[in-house]
């Protein structure tokens, strides 16, 4: 064990710094706080400021590395990127923010405040298998699977479904493998 990090600081220091984003900024998308906890922890962009640091060292931060062309392309990438991905990090909090309104409802009206995190859980799932978001169908399922764009928001989609048979309806066949694992 000699010479080995016997604590796990590397790995918690970028949870740490999202974390420290996230409440520094509050409404700032998980993507933006991580994007720059791993900028300043990686010092993308630091360069050196005085002569001594300029000496000691030759990297000055991997985006000031790059040739002037590059470093113009990236900002004019980003730029152009900006709008569409704040239109889709806004999405997803109105997504959460409507969904966790829908959650505080539900276990309002049932009067479920006592309840356990995992009985409210299936009530949910219960009633999403009852609403449209439900695929009951092959066509259905082909449809929505159309209809959405990303890897990430299909699996997620069909990952619902399963759960709305599993736990909202307590199919115990509807679950699968991955679920098993500890994942979706």
């Amino acid at each position: 064990m000699l010479g080995m990090v016997a604590v796990n600081d590397l790995a918690e220091s970028s949870f740490a710094g999202v974390t420290a984003n996230v409440q520094a900024f509050g409404r700032v998308g998980i993507h933006g706080a991580a994007a720059v906890s791993d900028v300043s922890r990686n010092g993308f962009l630091s360069r050196p400021t005085t002569r001594k640091e300029m000496k000691a060292t030759k990297r000055h931060g991997l985006f000031h590395d790059l040739p002037e062309e590059l470093k113009m392309t990236a900002v004019m990438a980003a730029m152009e990127q900006a709008p569409a991905t704040r239109v889709t990090n806004n999405d997803a909090l109105n997504r959460q923010r409507e969904a966790k309104r829908q959650r505080d409802e539900l276990v309002k009206r049932e009067g479920l405040e006592k309840a356990s995190h995992a009985y409210i859980e299936c009530l949910i799932y219960h009633r999403m298998y009852h609403s449209d978001r439900c695929w009951k169908t092959a066509a259905h399922v082909k449809r929505g699977m159309k209809s959405l764009k990303l890897k990430k928001e299909k699996e997620a989609a069909l990952c619902e479904n399963i759960n709305m048979r599993f736990k909202g309806l307590g199919f115990k066949d509807a679950r699968t493998t991955g679920q098993k694992m500890g994942k979706r």
